[in-house]
Formats: C-alpha cells, sequence, structure tokens
C-alpha cells in the first residue's frame, strides 16, 4: 500500500509539470522527472526517520522502564533485570530480585521471597532482606515494618511501624501504629487507632517532638502543618507545639507556596480519611499568618 501510494504521488507530480508536453519530450524528461522527485521524497523520508531518531534519548528496547531517580531508572531487557544512566547504558549487573524500587537518598528498595531490603548503586545488599515492608529512605531515615501489608490499612497499611538508618538500625522500634515520610527533620506519627487523638511528631532519633494528641497532621512545611483537633477543629501548628493560627476551620490543607486551602463546611469537620467532601462545602485560601487572601 505505502508503494503503490509513493507512485501514484510521483505520477501527478510529473503529470502536472508534463501536462503540455510532446510525446517525445515527455518520454525524454520523464525519466528525469521521476528520478529527481523521488530522490526527494526519498530524502524527505530519510530526514524525518533521522529527526524522530534523534528525538529520543534512550531508544524504546525495554520490556519495563521506571522514573529516573539520582541519575539511574530501573528497566528489563531479554529477561535481564538491571538499572541505566541518562544514556542508556547499564550501570549494574544483571539483578535476580523479585521487584525493584527507584532510588532514594542512595538506597533502593528490592524484594525478594516477600521480604524486603535495600541496595546501593553498586547493587551491593546493605540492608538485608528481613522486612515486611517498607518505604524509601527519606532524610537518611525509612519506615519499616516486620508485618507484612494489609490493605484495608491507611498509610503503610500495617501495624508495627519504626525507623531505621541506613546502616539497618532501629531508631526508633517497631511499635507505632503509622508513621510518614521524614519531611524537615520530622516525621508524623500515630501512635493509636485511625480517628482518635493519637497523632504526634517524632524526630529523627525517634525522640517524641510533638505528644500524640491530636486527630490528625499533614507534613509540615516551612515549619508548619494543618493539625486537626480532638474537639474538631483545624489550625496551623509549629513545630514547638504552638499554634501559629488557633483551630478554627472546618479544613485546610498543608502550606504550597506560602499558601493553604481551608474550608468552609457550615459548621461540619472534613476529616481526610473519610473519603468525602460535603456539598456545601466552600474553599478558599489563607497565607501563613492567617489572613485570607481568596475567601471562601
Amino acid at each position: 500500500m505505502g508503494d503503490d501510494v509513493n507512485w501514484r504521488i510521483l505520477l501527478s507530480i510529473c503529470s502536472a509539470l508534463t501536462q503540455e508536453w510532446t510525446p517525445l519530450m515527455l518520454q525524454n524528461f520523464t525519466h528525469i522527472c521521476w528520478s529527481f522527485v523521488t530522490i526527494t521524497i526519498l530524502s524527505f523520508i530519510f530526514w524525518v526517520n533521522e529527526s524522530s531518531a534523534q528525538s529520543f534519548a534512550i531508544k524504546p528496547r525495554f520490556e519495563h522502564a521506571g522514573q529516573f531517580s539520582e541519575g539511574v531508572a530501573f528497566v528489563r531487557e531479554g529477561g535481564r533485570a538491571f538499572y541505566i544512566d541518562k544514556s542508556g547504558k547499564p550501570v549494574t549487573k544483571p539483578l535476580n530480585y523479585d521487584t525493584y524500587y527507584d532510588f532514594s537518598n542512595g538506597l533502593a528498595r528490592v524484594t525478594k521471597g516477600g521480604k524486603w531490603g535495600f541496595i546501593d548503586k553498586s547493587t551491593n545488599l546493605v540492608i538485608p532482606f528481613r522486612f515486611g515492608t517498607a518505604q524509601d529512605f527519606k532524610e537518611d531515615r525509612a519506615v519499616v515494618s516486620f508485618d507484612p501489608p494489609n490493605l484495608d490499612r491507611l498509610f503503610m497499611g500495617t501495624r508495627n511501624v519504626g525507623v531505621i538508618n541506613k546502616a539497618g538500625q532501629f531508631v526508633m522500634n517497631p511499635y507505632l501504629n503509622s508513621i510518614n515520610d521524614f519531611n524537615e527533620e520530622h516525621a508524623v506519627a500515630n501512635f493509636g487507632a485511625l480517628g482518635d487523638p493519637t497523632v504526634g511528631l517524632i524526630g529523627k532519633g525517634g525522640e517524641i517532638v510533638l505528644r500524640p494528641r491530636f486527630e490528625f497532621l499533614t507534613d509540615f512545611s516551612d515549619g508548619l502543618a494543618a493539625a486537626l483537633t480532638h474537639k474538631g477543629s483545624w489550625g496551623l501548628l509549629r513545630t514547638s507545639g504552638h499554634w501559629a493560627i488557633e483551630p478554627k476551620f472546618d479544613s485546610l490543607g498543608r502550606l504550597k507556596d506560602g499558601l493553604a486551602i481551608f474550608g468552609d463546611c457550615g459548621g461540619k469537620v472534613l476529616r481526610p480519611y473519610e473519603f468525602k467532601v460535603p456539598i456545601h462545602c466552600k474553599f478558599g485560601f489563607i497565607d501563613s499568618s492567617g489572613k485570607v487572601l481568596i475567601p471562601a
């Protein structure tokens, strides 16, 4: 079909150029015309193909590919699993694990036989397979548990959660209900059941920075976090435990670019884990001082 279309194009072009010529002139010119047009079209096709090829930083050849993180990405090619750099060149030897994850803080999670461990960029198994589940390292700390994941639960989906350092040592033993990734030197931790006022803040050494007295805490941003009190109102909290904005909102989000979304739901508190928003809620934006910049 493609060749037939190309010949039709050539014929149309040459016919247009030679429409009023005599048969002898037409015969002599036809070969020249078709040769010229053929070379032109083939040159164009070659240019398109070359341009398309040059648009790929790495040509598509992998059965599976992950996102680039810290300069490398996990791929599978020909049944082999390894990491590549941004030129497509393998930077590790072929690996023999069950699942692979992106690098974070210089280490990547891997699993084998249902257990989780960590490798470095030289593919050394620096933290052996002994956890039931694990999160990426953030700020040189990783949240782990010996229990397998439970998909009926939020956060990590498990219980008995603790924190390890990059040597694989526990800085907080695994007894908490859930822990967020570390952010700004701290991590939000739930010491009890979801929805109870048992959420607090821990430091990188496992110390309790804010005692568990909140129903919900967002991650901190610029030293501030949205906090839901046991009385059912949202405010903006400092890591010291003092309020930057006293609890008075039905809903409040994490600060981003200096602004936070607040909600006016007619006195009905909006809880993130309920996965529903009352239809009468209206939302606006405040700054870190509590000044309403965009009203609800």
